[in-house]
């Protein structure tokens, strides 16, 4: 059971009065020292105006004249109810916050069912400013709200306001709605909803021109919390794709060299990378065995010869990346992978990954110059 009491302006006050008497499917369940019309009770305008006028006729300033009261009993024990039995539990919540302190049972309300969410709960809108002129003090009015639902969840035998609203419970929530995104291949929020929807969650969303801009979310005892009020914050409708991204991200494979290209230097680089180099790479897969032509060099195998030229490479690329282009001497050592922009290859925009591929590319022709300069060709004869 859960009652809940704010003290709210004039201006909210009309909004919450129209909201309460008009929203889909509600239904009048107690409406007090109001003039009803020839045709009935008075319409929500009507409702407002009358308030408003014993307020102002009672001499009191006060910045914030109205009650929003909102309580909420476990729907599944509200399933058989009658419409007395809703003007009974609008009776006891007066009557326990009465006992708290905030007595309502002499002052102008309506109280409304609202049936249109998957919880059945009563809207009552009340002045603060009772029929003798008196005003009602909102001091603690939480904490007596807490009181007096208490004190009818015990006269029923339901769950306690304490026991429902624990930090346990909001941990529980999140650790569900985290295994449901981690599991889903590609986010849509209403998948989302869906998916906690069957794992018998409650939850209200709220749209705007197509796309949801809040929702509460809850058990089955009717106790919801809003998006915001869950641990972290990082399931509101504005980060929770975010959050889904960040438990799908692709793992960053590095691979590490001990470069004999300009000392000896341990980084690492992306793979995507390290592929690029790879493929630039131009190794001779044979010995030149021209009869007119004397090779300065014995080059080595292939397999042998690859690695060098990749380790040269690697290093090259990692100094261009540098401002002081010191072959990432300012990166690593002592061991430690790549620290600079390297090491966040998957956070960059497509523009940067491309320059990337670009120096890759370019270290790697580099890296063959340095490795396997131009053979000098030695011709017997005239122009040797």
């Amino acid at each position: 059971m859960i009652i809940k009491t704010t003290p709210i302006g004039s201006k909210h006050g009309a909004g919450v009065i129209s909201y309460a008497m008009n929203k889909e499917e509600a239904l009048l369940v107690k409406m007090q020292h109001l003039q009803y019309t020839s045709f009935g009770p008075p319409n929500d305008h009507s409702v407002f105006e009358q308030m408003n006028l014993h307020q102002k006729l009672s001499g009191k300033k006060c910045k914030e004249p109205f009650f929003r009261i909102e309580a909420c009993p476990p729907p599944d024990k509200t399933g058989e109810w009658t419409m007395e039995d809703w003007q009974k539990l609008c009776d006891d919540t007066l009557n326990e916050l009465a006992e708290q302190g905030i007595d309502l049972r002499d002052s102008q309300l309506i109280c409304y069912l609202h049936r249109d969410s998957g919880k059945l709960h009563l809207h009552i809108i009340a002045s603060r400013i009772d029929m003798d002129g008196k005003l009602i003090n909102s001091w603690q009015c939480k904490n007596k709200s807490i009181a007096a639902a208490n004190a009818i969840a015990k006269a029923h035998g339901w769950s306690l306001a304490a026991e429902v609203k624990s930090p346990e419970r909001k941990t529980e929530i999140r650790n569900e709605a985290m295994e449901v995104l981690a599991g889903m291949e590609k986010f849509d929020i209403k998948d989302f909803f869906a998916e906690m929807r069957a794992r018998g969650y409650i939850i209200q969303d709220r749209w705007s021109k197509g796309k949801c801009v809040g929702y509460s979310i809850g058990k089955e005892d009717g106790v919801l919390f809003k998006s915001s009020q869950l641990t972290g914050r990082d399931l509101m409708p504005s980060r929770i794709e975010e959050t889904w991204k960040k438990l799908h991200v692709t793992p960053k494979v590095l691979y590490t060299y001990n470069t004999d290209y300009d000392g000896h230097i341990p980084f690492s680089i992306p793979k995507v990378l390290d592929d690029v180099i790879q493929e630039e790479i131009e190794v001779p897969d044979e010995l030149y065995d021209d009869s007119d032509l004397d090779c300065d060099e014995d080059w080595d195998a292939e397999l042998a010869d690859r690695p060098r030229v990749a380790r040269g490479a690697a290093a090259i690329l990692v100094g261009l990346m540098l401002p002081d282009g010191s072959d990432g001497a300012a990166v690593g050592g002592g061991g430690g992978g790549v620290q600079g922009e390297l090491s966040r290859w998957d956070g960059l925009p497509a523009e940067r990954q491309d320059d990337y591929i670009d120096w890759a590319r370019r270290a790697a022709h580099e890296a063959n110059e340095y490795y396997h300069p131009k053979k000098v060709r030695k011709r017997w004869g005239w122009n040797r």
